[in-house]
């Protein structure tokens, strides 16, 4: 498994070393001490800010960063690291739901309901990660 490692490196070495230790408290604070979360010295080749990899079994996720979070402010970084340590709280449920709608409705009717599903999931992550941040410290890397 080594997803985002068609993107080109966006972290140093150091870089990656302070995220992960930052992760690995976070995730403590955050009832994830039995997942297995790794920074990635990738970009996520996304068009996002940050894009988590998880792995349906095992608890393992993996957590690239877009070249915007270089001009992120220490609060918008926090906020945008909490918010990708909450999706594994929600992944149980968004592969349950696929799971559901998954053959038993049309093409069209699935893929409208799963990007709802999605969209629904990134706005209450969204929210909860702006209401925890504020309690977690500050990263200090890509400063």
């Amino acid at each position: 498994m080594r997803p985002f490692e068609d993107a080109p490196i966006l972290l140093t070495e150091l870089e990656q070393a302070d995220l992960q230790a930052w992760v690995d408290t976070a995730k403590l604070q955050l009832a994830l001490s039995d997942w297995s979360i790794t920074v990635s010295r990738h970009e996520t080749g996304k068009d996002t800010y940050a894009s988590t990899y998880i792995q349906d079994h095992g608890d393992v996720a993996i957590i690239a960063l877009s070249p915007e979070c270089r001009a992120m402010t220490a609060e918008e970084l926090r906020a945008t690291l909490v918010h990708e340590l909450l999706h594994p709280h929600f992944q149980r449920v968004t592969r349950l739901a696929e799971r559901l709608i998954q053959g038993e409705l049309g093409t069209r009717a699935e893929a409208i309901i799963d990007e709802a599903v999605q969209i629904t999931e990134e706005q209450a992550i969204d929210r909860l990660a702006y209401a925890i941040a504020r309690w977690l410290p500050l990263p200090t890397a890509l400063r």
